[in-house]
């Protein structure tokens, strides 16, 4: 019997088919008296080594809560590790379906929305001549034309956060300053590699809200096709395919890329 229960713990790790489970327990089999013991035995082996586990990583950060992504072959796997991996609840951001399949997800506790938290006094921000139809609306449009379009309007800075997302690839720290433009990079050894402000840099107007700050960073699966004729202009800007990028997105649902190498910034549009 010992001898049955070590080789079926091996082919449970090896996670061999069925059919060689079945003859490497038959050469071990026991008396007949101990039969129900090894169709236990079988029939467990069998479903551990037919079964893929489900695998969650970490994928980004929003405001400090990690963002994570879990891919399985059936849905009540990527449902058990979810819930191992969050406590109270969760709430997923996307879901592709198909074999594997993934879930993106946050554990409920520890996020907060804008709403949430203590608000602090606004402030009034300026809006540039340039970026009013940006903000307001194009004035060729009678509803937007006939909108107010002030020079400044109030804007709560507890909207921007300080939080950092790491990199597991690269071990490089994304660091969100907490006036939720300014990002800094560093290495594993704190050594800062480049700071940059995306918004600024990219000269983007305000969208949506007067004083766009970002709310989150996660890695991207590939970058954009690097083929005979995209390739000649994602260089030129910059983007190079032996890089790592990152891609931030604003809370005015701007968003775009950023190269972890150089801290240049790639803007990709909005929503």
């Amino acid at each position: 019997m010992t001898l049955l229960v070590r080789n079926a713990q091996t082919l449970i790790r090896l996670k061999m088919r069925s059919v060689s489970i079945l003859s490497l327990l038959a050469a071990s089999a026991p008396p007949m008296t101990n039969l129900r013991v090894l169709v236990v035995i079988l029939s467990f082996a069998i479903l551990v080594a037919c079964t893929s586990a489900a695998q969650v990583r970490p994928i980004g950060n929003t405001q400090g809560n990690t963002r994570y992504r879990v891919s399985c072959q059936e849905q009540r796997a990527c449902d058990a590790a979810i819930a191992r991996t969050c406590a109270i609840g969760h709430f997923e951001d996307s879901f592709k379906p198909g074999k594997p399949m993934f879930f993106d997800f946050h554990c409920t506790s520890g996020r907060q929305s804008y709403s949430e938290g203590p608000k602090s006094q606004s402030v009034q921000v300026a809006i540039p001549p340039e970026c009013k139809n940006m903000l307001y609306g194009p004035d060729f449009l009678a509803a937007a034309r006939d909108r107010p379009r002030p020079d400044s309007v109030p804007w709560d800075p507890a909207r921007a956060k300080a939080f950092v997302y790491k990199d597991p690839h690269s071990a490089i720290s994304l660091s969100v300053d907490a006036d939720g433009r300014h990002l800094v990079a560093t290495d594993s050894s704190g050594r800062v590699l480049w700071v940059c402000n995306p918004f600024e840099d990219a000269g983007l107007c305000p969208y949506r809200t007067p004083h766009p700050v970002i709310y989150e960073i996660h890695f991207v699966d590939s970058l954009p096709d690097f083929g005979e004729r995209m390739a000649p202009y994602l260089q030129k800007m910059g983007m190079l395919p032996t890089h790592r990028y990152v891609q931030i997105h604003f809370d005015s649902s701007q968003f775009g890329l950023v190269d972890e190498t150089s801290g240049n910034f790639f803007f990709e549009g909005q929503n």
